[in-house]
């Protein structure tokens, strides 16, 4: 899971821990999820705070430029604009998941866990995780 944020988005503050406990779900299996500040360069101390004050324990980007809405359509040419924006991946490369605003957190987490492998003690989840979709 990619998900693009700023400090100065209220949304994206909201947003956030929902999304570090969705990871601390889903550490101990086959998921990556890497969090991208789209903060001015400037902001680095700001962006800094939130991570400390969220303890956050994802790899955690930020970008290097003023030109933040050219870093998300280098990521996808579609967007136009807006966070926060989260986007899950698939291992076969599949969008399985995508929203622009504050994530819905059923959606998410079913999104997420219809695509973890599903093997030990979570044999038939992944099969479980995908009926869920189709009925949430």
């Amino acid at each position: 899971m990619v998900n693009f944020r700023a400090t100065w988005c209220a949304p994206c503050q909201a947003e956030y821990p929902l999304l570090l406990e969705t990871d601390l779900w889903c550490r101990s299996r086959d998921f990556d999820r890497v969090s991208v500040a789209l903060d001015a360069p400037e902001a680095k101390g700001a962006v800094r705070k939130v991570l400390d004050r969220t303890h956050s324990a994802v790899r955690n980007l930020a970008v290097d430029t003023d030109a933040v809405y050219a870093v998300m359509k280098a990521f996808d040419p579609s967007r136009e604009s807006g966070v926060p924006f989260a986007i899950v991946i698939a291992a076969d490369g599949t969008v399985v998941y995508q929203h622009v605003g504050e994530v819905d957190r059923l959606r998410l987490r079913r999104a997420i866990l219809a695509q973890l492998p599903g093997a030990g003690m979570f044999a038939g989840n992944a099969a479980y995780w995908r009926q869920a979709q189709v009925h949430p």
